[in-house]
């Protein structure tokens, strides 16, 4: 007999001698209220009320196969991980979807051999986050080099991810970000602020007003420069990098990966929403420069 169920039938054959609760709890080092518990099991059930039951589940739910194909679907064809997949099929997976938490989409993307861990933990540059309180409040921008030896430089709107202008150049310079900016602003309004590291088409070597401050200025938009050697400043624009690095690929243009990161693509940070839906939302007014 196992232990456990000799110490329950010990604490009731006490009782039916007549000992109290207090003494059984005391006698065995437990509380009274374990007594009282397997005392009234066999009251109510006898013998049998004390039997150890298993806690395995009785029955297993198993999540659909139109589900798993859904899952795998995504994983193969957007690279999906488990948590944005289950974003994507709370917020947009319709009626006929079920909602499958990233455990399970984990656990189905190894049995599949598509799960991919990481080798090394990730760097964390800092646990304060901060986040803008309606669309066009502030925009981020940067340049990146790409594969090809050319550049990107991209504006990003902090609230939403939303990206209202992006494009590659071979020549990274302060005129092209003002010409995308004037692009930006006439298609989508103008920005509170602005926000940019030092690069030297943001910020002069000599320490003189760059031409792109002097745009802002001249337009009623604050341009503000992030502090030297803090990536997590502008981190959001940089998770826009790291996408692309790793996504644009799957894309025969630029503008269709734009498109897609957009309109197609749930951001964590947002609640696996797409940034356009967060965008259009929360855009408290439309302003053009010049009127």
């Amino acid at each position: 007999m196992d232990s456990v169920l000799r110490r329950r039938r010990w604490i009731v054959r006490r009782k039916l001698e007549g000992w109290r609760s207090t003494e059984v709890a005391t006698a065995l080092r437990i509380n009274e209220r374990t007594v009282y518990r397997w005392w009234s099991l066999y009251r109510k059930h006898g013998w049998e009320g004390l039997a150890i039951k298993s806690r395995k589940p009785h029955s297993f739910w198993k999540t659909p196969q139109e589900a798993v194909d859904l899952i795998l679907k995504l994983r193969r064809e957007k690279r999906w991980g488990p948590c944005k997949i289950e974003g994507y099929l709370k917020n947009y997976g319709g009626e006929d979807v079920i909602a499958v938490g990233h455990n399970a989409i984990h656990r189905i993307l190894t049995e599949a051999e598509l799960n991919n861990p990481i080798e090394a933990p990730r760097k964390v540059w800092g646990k304060r986050r901060f986040q803008r309180p309606y669309s066009n409040n502030l925009w981020q921008s940067d340049f990146k080099m790409t594969d090809s030896d050319e550049w990107m430089i991209s504006f990003l709107d902090d609230h939403s991810r939303f990206v209202p202008g992006s494009e590659i150049h071979y020549n990274p310079t302060g005129e092209r970000a003002i010409q995308l900016l004037e692009d930006c602003i006439h298609e989508y309004g103008k920005p509170d602020q602005i926000l940019t590291d030092q690069g030297v088409q943001y910020h002069p070597a000599h320490g003189d007003l760059s031409a792109f401050t002097e745009y802002c200025s001249g337009n009623g938009i604050e341009h503000i420069m992030a502090s030297v050697r803090r990536p997590s400043t502008i981190g959001k624009i940089e998770a826009f990098h790291k996408a692309y690095v790793q996504e644009a690929g799957m894309f025969n243009s630029h503008q269709e990966f734009i498109k897609y990161w957009n309109y197609e693509r749930p951001h964590q940070g947002i609640r696996y929403l797409y940034p356009a839906d967060i965008y259009f939302r929360d855009l408290n007014r439309l302003t053009d420069v010049g009127g």
